[in-house]
């Protein structure tokens, strides 16, 4: 693996089975080099601790059903708490300071090594979220919250993204886009263009104030669907808990909802979300009933300009190959 924290192809199994999937790239150079730094490691130690990460991968794809009992070895993995602390350090946002006025540069090997220390033991305890409120893009008038955690709660959120993600990850729907790697606008975009090109309507929703509504329990209980060490969801329980710090306010314990800004709140809103692109997946197959892309009928409209030699036209208006008007 190379880059600084790019994207990169990795093999995944052998024979038929063989496949390429893009995952992120967090064995780079610079973190090899700072492992070796930091605490003595060498390159086969840590080639060996990236061959365990990438097993999580692995199973994500080819065993999306198998369920994680014991993450523990993961959290050990002194590699996985430098990558994740590395990942900070490359993000601008991390230069933000939390409710307790830290931001990424007080990090450094020995605080890492004591917040590492906690989550083994049980005993960490989670520092808080400041929430502050930014202008809404093109609405004036209008504000949206962003929570700012502890560069503490920063580096766990980090650790436990990269454990849940090869988890969760490989079984999201393919019609997914947000906020996934290798994903968002752009695919969106690219998707519409390739299949829904003899679509006649579409249905436009939005949820208002997601991430402040999602439900504790249901979304906990879709973790366990797949997590069943218990280490793990009582640490990931307690951070949506954690206390929420607003300038002339009291502290206040959130019952619902995780916070917009957080490292992990996006991908356990794709979890969340997940039951939705399931439940729509099946209500589009039970009411496309036996029509499929291969035994549509043609659209007539479309034959006749291609007969007429008009592909010009028919490109340029974008007229379907299949009848939209049929039902089944």
């Amino acid at each position: 693996m190379d880059g600084r924290g790019s994207v990169v192809p990795m093999q995944i199994g052998k024979g038929p089975k063989y496949r390429m999937i893009s995952v992120r790239s967090h064995s780079t150079r610079d973190v090899t080099e700072e492992l070796q730094q930091v605490y003595g490691a060498t390159e086969e130690s840590i080639r060996k601790d990236y061959q365990r990460y990438v097993k999580l991968w692995h199973n994500g794809y080819y065993k999306p059903n198998t369920v994680h009992h014991d993450l523990g070895g993961y959290l050990k993995l002194e590699s996985i708490w430098i990558t994740a602390a590395m990942k900070l350090f490359a993000s601008k946002g991390s230069l933000s300071s939390g409710p307790d006025g830290k931001n990424v540069n007080y990090l450094n090997w020995k605080r890492i090594s004591k917040v590492r220390k906690q989550v083994l033991d049980g005993t960490y305890v989670w520092g808080g979220t400041r929430r502050v409120w930014i202008p809404k893009p093109g609405q004036p008038g209008k504000s949206r919250p962003l929570g700012v955690p502890t560069i503490e709660d920063r580096l766990v959120q980090e650790v436990l993204r990269l454990l849940l993600e090869p988890i969760f990850e490989p079984s999201f729907a393919k019609t997914s886009h947000g906020f996934r790697p290798e994903r968002g606008v752009g695919t969106a975009l690219k998707d519409l263009n390739t299949r829904f090109k003899a679509s006649t309507w579409y249905i436009e929703g939005d949820i208002k104030g997601y991430f402040d509504n999602i439900h504790h329990k249901l979304l906990m209980s879709l973790v366990r669907k797949k997590v069943q060490d218990q280490r793990v969801l009582k640490l990931l329980s307690n951070g949506l808990k954690s206390k929420i710090f607003e300038f002339k306010k009291a502290p206040d314990i959130p019952g619902k909802g995780v916070p917009q800004g957080g490292i992990i709140s996006p991908l356990l809103s794709n979890i969340y979300l997940h039951e939705l692109d399931v439940l729509m997946n099946d209500l589009c197959e039970c009411y496309q009933g036996r029509t499929t892309a291969k035994n549509r009928k043609k659209n007539p409209l479309y034959n006749k300009l291609i007969r007429s030699g008009n592909k010009a036209e028919v490109r340029r208006n974008r007229v379907p190959r299949s009848d939209p008007w049929e039902k089944d």
